[in-house]
């Protein structure tokens, strides 16, 4: 459907956030619905609450979209449970299915996902998507009969296949490290994290984010060497889809196009792969890789200064 919007009169453009002329909106039924309910999210204090927009399209002429990831796993059966729980998949399962669980599954989202999302594209747009219009914001989460929801990436992951791919892997990366019972949530003030995602302060981002890179480095590569996420590679449990994904943020797909998709000059297979095979064959042959791979070590960039 994307590639047929080529050469029409109207094409796919993946901001966080976009103000329409307000005849726009009020002719536009499907316009004026915005967010889905009940949407939560972890206060600085710890407290889940339910999350509403600020600003609804008819008042401001706002709208934006997310790139919310949606992770859901059957109800295993009494017997199974019972006999293995301690199973990866019956925590898995007993995880999904305890809502009471998914803000601390939100929060780590944040850490390694959302967090590191604000430096791909480096986009102002973002404070308006969360801080101003109110959706999306850190933790913003909810709890579907199948599963869970994580609401705080934007559109702007949509932006290029490799970023989709990428925000996809990123939060099964933080599923994986709450069944395995990894926790850093308490390294980190909750207040500093929540105001970086909301607000787009991307320095604020990166420091946070050096300190996520050292908590992986020392709690979390050492024990899961080789692990593959399920349907896409990891790209956090290992320092190789760390590197891989810092040299994008060093030179960002899709970046210097502003808002619009880079899948057009994409061959169509990059959306049938996962993202570190994907990764493997289109970042060595970057300009500056091989520079930046010789000097790029966790021991040197996972560091805080």
């Amino acid at each position: 459907a994307l590639y047929h919007l080529e050469g029409e009169r109207a094409e796919p453009v993946f901001a966080p956030a976009m103000e329409f002329p307000m005849e726009t909106i009020v002719e536009t039924p499907a316009a004026h619905e915005f967010a889905c309910r009940p949407s939560y999210v972890v206060a600085d204090d710890g407290v889940t609450g339910i999350n509403t927009p600020r600003l609804l399209p008819l008042e401001s002429g706002l709208r934006s979209a997310g790139y919310h990831v949606h992770l859901g796993c059957g109800q295993l059966s009494n017997s199974f449970t019972a006999r293995q729980p301690e199973a990866p998949l019956a925590r898995l399962s007993r995880l999904l299915h305890e809502p009471s669980r998914h803000p601390e599954l939100a929060q780590m989202c944040d850490l390694v996902s959302a967090l590191p999302a604000l430096l791909l594209p480096r986009d102002p747009l973002e404070a308006v998507r969360r801080d101003v219009i109110g959706y999306g914001r850190a933790s913003e989460f909810r709890s579907p009969k199948y599963g869970f929801e994580y609401r705080a990436l934007s559109s702007s992951m949509l932006r290029s296949p490799v970023w989709s791919w990428w925000a996809h892997s990123s939060v099964r990366d933080a599923l994986a490290l709450v069944v395995a019972g990894v926790d850093f949530r308490d390294k980190f003030d909750r207040a500093e994290v929540s105001h970086a995602i909301n607000t787009a302060d991307f320095a604020a981002a990166e420091k946070l984010w050096t300190k996520v890179k050292g908590l992986l480095a020392t709690e979390v590569w050492p024990m899961a060497r080789g692990h593959r996420a399920r349907g896409g590679s990891s790209v956090v449990l290992n320092p190789k889809g760390v590197q891989y994904m810092e040299f994008q943020m060093k030179h960002g797909l899709g970046r210097t196009r502003g808002h619009k998709a880079e899948w057009l000059n994409q061959n169509s297979s990059a959306y049938h792969r996962d993202w570190r095979n994907y990764s493997c064959r289109s970042v060595p042959r970057r300009q500056g890789w091989d520079e930046f791979k010789a000097t790029w070590t966790p021991e040197k960039n996972c560091v805080e200064a």
